[in-house]
C-alpha cells in the first residue's frame, strides 16, 4: 500500500474508532428509553459530568483522552436510577423527621443517612467496576471509601438540603459533578494528576485544526510521483 494510501486510511481510522467510543458514552443514558423514558433526562444529567470528569482526569494523567469513558458512562447510567431512588428515599425520610425535630434537623439528618448508606455502596460498585475483586480489594475499598466521605459529605448534604429545591434533575447533575471532582481529586492527592498537564492536554485536544489539516491532506493530498528521472 502507498504511504498516502496507510495514511489516509490511519487518519480515518482513527477518527471513526473516536466518534464510536464518544457516541456510545454519550448514548447510554438513553438505553433506558424503551421501558423508562422519564429515566433518560435523569440519567443524562448524572452522566454526562462524570463521563466529562474522566476524560479531565486522562488530561490530567496524560492518558488517551476517551480511555474508559465508555465503561464510566455504563456504571453512571446504571447508578442514576438507583441515586434517584435514594433520593427520593431521603426525602420521605426528612418529610418524617422534619415535624418531630424541626427542618434543619430533620435535612441535616436524613443527608446524613443518606450518605452513610448510599456512598459505601456507589464506592464498592465503582471500586469493583474499575479494580476488579482480586488481591487488596477490600485495602483498596477501605482506603477509597475513607477518602469518599471525607471529601464528599458536606457536598452531598449541601445537595441534598439546598439543590432539591432547584428539582430531582438538578441535584443529579450535582451529584454527577461531585462524583467527577471527588475522581479528579483523587488523582491529584494521588500525585497523578497535574493540573500543568490537565491544561496542556485539553488545549491540544480541543484544537480541531491539525486533525481538520490532517484529514484534508489524507483527501486532496496530491499524488506523487514514484519514480525520479535524471
Amino acid at each position: 500500500m502507498p504511504l498516502e494510501e496507510k495514511v489516509k486510511d490511519n487518519v480515518w481510522k482513527r477518527f471513526f474508532k473516536k466518534s464510536l467510543i464518544l457516541g456510545m458514552a454519550l448514548t447510554m443514558p438513553y438505553s433506558f428509553a424503551p421501558f423508562s423514558p422519564s429515566l433518560v433526562p435523569l440519567a443524562k444529567a448524572f452522566t454526562y459530568p462524570v463521563v466529562a470528569g474522566r476524560v479531565m482526569g486522562n488530561w490530567a494523567t496524560n492518558r488517551p483522552a476517551l480511555e474508559g469513558i465508555v465503561k464510566e458512562s455504563i456504571g453512571a447510567a446504571a447508578a442514576s436510577p438507583i441515586i434517584q431512588y435514594s433520593m427520593n428515599k431521603e426525602s420521605e425520610l426528612e418529610a418524617v423527621l422534619s415535624p418531630k425535630y424541626g427542618k434543619v434537623a430533620g435535612e441535616i439528618t436524613s443527608a446524613a443517612a443518606y450518605q452513610t448508606v448510599v456512598t459505601p455502596f456507589s464506592t464498592l460498585a465503582h471500586t469493583t467496576l474499575n479494580y476488579g475483586t482480586g488481591t487488596g480489594f477490600w485495602s483498596k475499598y477501605k482506603e477509597r471509601l475513607k477518602t469518599n466521605l471525607k471529601w464528599t459529605t458536606i457536598p452531598v448534604i449541601i445537595n441534598l438540603t439546598l439543590v432539591k429545591y432547584y428539582g430531582r434533575t438538578a441535584q443529579l447533575f450535582t451529584s454527577g459533578l461531585i462524583t467527577a471532582s471527588f475522581g479528579y481529586l483523587q488523582r491529584a492527592f494521588g500525585g497523578q494528576a497535574k493540573f500543568s498537564n490537565l491544561y496542556r492536554n485539553m488545549k491540544k485536544s480541543l484544537n480541531p485544526i491539525p486533525a481538520l489539516r490532517e484529514m484534508y491532506h489524507s483527501i486532496f493530498r496530491p499524488a506523487q510521483p514514484q519514480y525520479g528521472y535524471a
